[in-house]
């Protein structure tokens, strides 16, 4: 008796109450059918999962393409600072010598007394030996001082200047024709 004066309460599952049909005043409003209409919960989580994924495809998309510029800028701007820094031809032979064809390719001559070298004594400035009759050295074109040949190759390897004048193989261009008149 006490049990059938309590309210009887339906207690359904949660599965089962999102299928039932829709109820207008008690009945219900036809067969039953599910709900259609994009308002069901698992079709909106869907939703909020795909917006995530395209925008998330977007950022990196534009983080690639943000990487992509920043790195051809940076590769621009390194190749800009090296051609800057970068000196001249003639002063970089002048600081780090000749290459091996180079030098090579300088004329070699036998020493004898009739030699016309630019210097009071003849003796070669780099070893500090006179040279005898015989002996092969090589004339600098610019400044006509002479060396021993082994002497003056590995100079001219290293550096790319005279060793007894200090002046330079190569001319410098000028930097104007009139400066080329002056």
């Amino acid at each position: 008796d006490s049990e059938e004066r309590l309210p009887r309460v339906n207690m359904y599952s949660r599965r089962t109450l999102l299928h039932t049909p829709s109820f207008s005043g008690g009945q219900p409003s036809g067969p039953s059918q599910p709900v259609t209409d994009g308002g069901a919960p698992g079709s909106n989580f869907d939703a909020n999962v795909v917006m995530i994924l395209a925008v998330l495809l977007c950022a990196l998309i534009c983080a690639l393409g943000l990487n992509s510029i920043v790195r051809c800028a940076l590769r621009c701007s390194s190749r800009a600072a090296a051609a800057d820094a970068e000196p001249s031809r003639v002063a970089r032979l002048a600081k780090g010598g000749l290459r091996r064809k180079a030098v090579r390719a300088m004329p070699i001559m036998v020493y004898s007394a009739g030699l016309k070298l630019n210097t009071a004594c003849p003796m070669c400035t780099i070893c500090l030996s006179d040279f005898e009759a015989g002996e092969h050295v090589k004339v600098l074109p610019k400044c006509n001082h002479g060396f021993h040949v082994r002497c003056i190759d590995r100079w001219l390897l290293a550096r790319a200047t005279c060793p007894t004048c200090r002046q330079s193989l190569f001319a410098e261009p000028p930097l104007c024709a009139c400066a080329a008149q002056a």
